[in-house]
């Protein structure tokens, strides 16, 4: 298993250790059941764990796409978000 599915398989180990998942909507397609919604039924803990996984994947590879230009912050009125880097030249604090 290579380095990025076992991020992936780590936060969906800690969403599902975190929240209660129930399925919404079914449909029959092709003799295959597929879930069309699903919802968050109730939280089991804080959920810390959750996104402390979830920012440890997602914040480097927003932080690679855009060629470390953005970054994954939260922002207390909004919550998580991509926004670009603050770049503070140590000249300008002198």
């Amino acid at each position: 298993m290579n380095e990025l599915e076992e991020k992936l398989r780590n936060v969906l180990e800690k969403m599902n250790s975190s929240f209660n998942i129930e399925v919404g909507d079914i449909i029959n397609e092709d003799d295959e059941m597929i879930a069309q919604k699903l919802t968050i039924a109730e939280t089991k803990n804080d959920g810390s764990e959750f996104l402390e996984s979830f920012c440890s994947l997602f914040g480097p590879l927003i932080t690679m796409v855009t060629n470390e230009e953005k970054e994954l912050v939260y922002q207390e009125d909004t919550g998580l978000v991509i926004q670009h880097k603050k770049i503070i030249d140590d000249n300008l604090k002198k």
